[in-house]
């Protein structure tokens, strides 16, 4: 039974000291049902990812809700802003990378489980 006042304790998993680290500065998993998954990232302000492990089998939704920054990939580089929505294809070949911007990043990840 999901219980919205029962959610995980957010717990730092590290601090961004370069401009590229392993992992992001906090990821916590809000939800995971049978339906869908939902995964909070966040990095430190000018920090960056190189492999977040943002893409799923089957395709994943990205949700900007904090800050700015970038996402890019082999061929691609796109903004990233509060507010925004990308769908992101299973058939993404490497998983992108993330840079915040100034002011950090927090985005919102749901994945979809098959039914």
């Amino acid at each position: 039974e999901l219980d919205s006042h029962k959610l995980p304790p957010i717990q730092k998993l590290g601090t961004s000291t370069a401009a590229t680290q392993s992992r992001p500065d906090l990821s916590v998993r809000l939800l995971d049902n049978q339906y869908f998954r939902v995964t909070l990232i966040q990095l430190a302000p000018n920090s960056a990812v190189a492999r977040p492990r943002l893409t799923h089998q089957h395709g994943a939704i990205l949700n900007v809700v904090m800050g700015s920054g970038t996402i890019a990939g082999p061929g691609y580089n796109h903004p990233l802003q509060r507010g925004t929505t990308w769908f992101l294809p299973a058939a993404m070949d490497d998983d992108p990378g993330l840079q915040a911007g100034p002011e950090g990043l927090r985005i919102l990840i749901t994945v979809s489980h098959e039914i």
